[in-house]
């Protein structure tokens, strides 16, 4: 049995002077869409304002379109029936249309869940555009001189044949260095998202945008250890009983980690009927995890389904770049998408793990910025032999999860600089700006500033007190809406199906930001008092074995299956002709990689991305 899924399309052209939106356009928008679910979707012109989804509209003309789920939506529904509401529909949108006129829309800080939303008031000829605090489900907007146009996916906005398919190259060099286009900036010039925790307002056409929710690393809280783990817990079962109200079964992603097991853990002893569970393997051992979610499936008796990937994944290709709609280097959308078209047979809704890393410090990167500050009191001829002992300054020989090249990257970034933040940016980066200046035709220094710039941007927002937790902080506002949300979400609503993230609700990410960072982190141990509260209940083997991540083998790939496929796409004469980049560079990179000189599976893969996606968005029309 398949459950109700809160996935819906919202589509809107909002134009500044009086005239009526073209229907359509709405409709050509709707339909390029159709894989989100079209149930109860129609188009609707409302003087100069067009739009297109699921819309709800109460008595006094509030209209609302949403997208996602609110899960505290009977709490309020409760709320407002005892202040008199009468309800007509089990909608969750009814709800926002009554929250509206009783607050605002100061009332989207009372809201928990996955959502985005439209609400539009007829009479003051207001607009709202909302996206959740987190970023878990996406927003675009391409605005002009005469009119606003908005989608929950761009390929909507691209289908006005007005708005220019061009390249914006502040955006390029951003996702070089960091795999994605940070928000708000697309890969599209004049195309953005809205950001998170904030809100777009339009009247009289002209819009601003504002921030409702901040996420404060300043106060922590003291509590003795168990106090600590029995709350942590508390609050994931809540996040997680709120996700699956009303719901019998459920599926879970289950990589045999620690975040999916608390999962699946806790959403066995809330649900009537076993959790289902969905895994994904590799022929290539060395990047398969299965033999531990097996492990947590038996253990939770759950209905277990798995799907080994093997290197054909040329098929799909075309198929993901169409679906991300702006190019995307973190290989793990591949299994992503295999994982959630497995889901998709069997259950509608399913829970992901993401956010786990970034709440309670399960990312070894977090242990090299100590390392890194010990480091620098250390004679640094030391670290220069030592990384030249490991490969060389650029990259490492051998795989690129390779215990060797890892640590290469780390002490070439403590060698290379004493900012730490500098050296963060090193350690997650693609390309390194030594690597982006001989790739690129042209630039200048100052040219390759940009994701520094990004990062001490938000950094500085940041209120934590010491530098873990600036750097958490900066990891939620960064990486984990526009990565890890971005890949898991893409990759459901391809296989329409939705997924919830229990770890992402904001009651328990403003706890965790309580944490003092010496409980998150413990020597060179990562996620300390969040794997300590499960130790009563999870196999020490899958708490403390070495983290693996989602990663891919397509460095291996690209030696072998891919070998021709990488060729014909980067060396293309079609590439040299944009003006980007430099074939010999390309060439010598593709030369070593192959030769097992070097290990350039990062960069090779963010050019074949963005030479795909530049093939399919730019150079020709946009395909069905």
């Amino acid at each position: 049995m398949k459950d109700y899924i809160a996935m819906n399309s919202i589509i809107g052209v909002y134009n500044f002077a009086s005239q009526p939106p073209h229907k359509d356009l709405l409709k050509s928008m709707l339909g390029v869409l159709k894989h989100r679910g079209s149930e109860n979707s129609g188009c609707y012109i409302l003087g100069n304002l067009g739009l297109a989804g699921a819309l709800f509209t109460d008595s006094n003309n509030i209209r609302v379109i949403l997208d996602g789920q609110i899960c505290n939506s009977q709490q309020l529904r409760t709320q407002l029936e005892i202040k008199g509401c009468r309800f007509r529909t089990e909608t969750s949108a009814e709800i926002l249309s009554h929250l509206y006129e009783e607050q605002g829309i100061d009332f989207a800080k009372e809201l928990r869940g996955e959502f985005a939303f439209v609400i539009y008031d007829d009479k003051k000829k207001l607009l709202f555009l909302v996206r959740d605090r987190i970023g878990k489900r996406a927003l675009y907007y391409y605005a002009d001189s005469e009119r606003l146009i908005f989608a929950s996916e761009i390929k909507a906005i691209l289908q006005d044949k007005s708005v220019k398919r061009e390249v914006d190259f502040e955006s390029l060099d951003l996702y070089l260095t960091l795999g994605y286009v940070p928000s708000p900036k697309t890969m599209f010039k004049g195309i953005y998202k809205l950001l998170p925790a904030h809100f777009m307002r339009c009247e009289n056409g002209q819009f601003k945008i504002e921030k409702y929710w901040k996420l404060t690393y300043a106060h922590k809280q003291r509590f003795t250890l168990k106090e600590w783990e029995s709350r942590i817990l508390q609050l994931l079962q809540e996040s997680i009983s709120l996700r699956l109200a009303g719901m019998d079964s459920a599926g879970v992603f289950l990589s045999g980690g620690v975040d999916s097991s608390a999962i699946v853990l806790l959403a066995a002893q809330i649900l009537k009927r076993p959790v289902k569970t969905f895994s994904i393997g590799f022929q290539d051992k060395d990047y398969s995890e299965l033999k531990y979610a097996r492990q947590i499936a038996e253990r939770f008796d759950t209905e277990h389904h798995e799907f080994i990937v093997k290197p054909e994944v040329m098929e799909i290709l075309p198929k993901l770049i169409w679906h991300y709609e702006e190019p995307f280097a973190d290989s793990s959308y591949i299994p992503t998408y295999y994982v959630a078209q497995l889901a998709g047979r069997y259950n509608n809704i399913v829970l992901g793990g993401d956010g786990g890393d970034e709440l309670f410090g399960g990312y070894e990167r977090y242990i090299g910025t100590n390392v890194g500050i010990l480091l620098d009191k250390c004679p640094r001829l030391l670290i220069t032999s030592l990384v030249s002992l490991l490969g060389g300054k650029d990259t490492s020989q051998g795989d690129i999860k390779s215990q060797q090249n890892k640590i290469g990257r780390f002490l070439n970034a403590v060698l290379e600089y004493k900012n730490p933040l500098q050296r963060y940016l090193r350690w997650v980066s693609y390309f390194y700006d030594s690597q982006k200046r001989e790739l690129y035709l042209q630039t200048r220094d100052n040219d390759l500033d940009g994701p520094f710039n990004y990062f001490k941007d938000i950094f500085t927002q940041a209120d934590g007190k010491d530098f873990i937790d600036k750097i958490m902080y900066l990891e939620i506002m960064t990486g984990l809406h526009n990565d890890s949300l971005i890949k898991v979400g893409t990759a459901a609503r391809a296989n329409s199906i939705e997924v919830r993230y229990p770890f992402l609700d904001h009651k328990l990410v403003e706890f965790a930001a309580t944490i003092p960072s010496n409980l998150k982190l413990r020597g060179f141990g990562t996620k300390y008092i969040f794997k300590k509260s499960l130790s009563k209940y999870l196999p020490r083997e899958v708490l403390y074995r070495k983290k693996m991540g989602f990663g891919v083998p397509v460095g291996r790939w690209f030696r072998n299956e891919m070998k021709d496929y990488v060729r014909d796409h980067l060396l293309d004469q079609q590439l040299v002709n944009r003006g980007l980049f430099k074939k010999q560079t390309i060439e010598r990179i593709l030369q070593e990689h192959m030769a097992e000189k070097r290990d350039y599976t990062p960069q090779i893969w963010v050019l074949l991305n963005f030479e795909l996606w530049h093939r399919m968005f730019i150079d020709g029309g946009l395909p069905e």
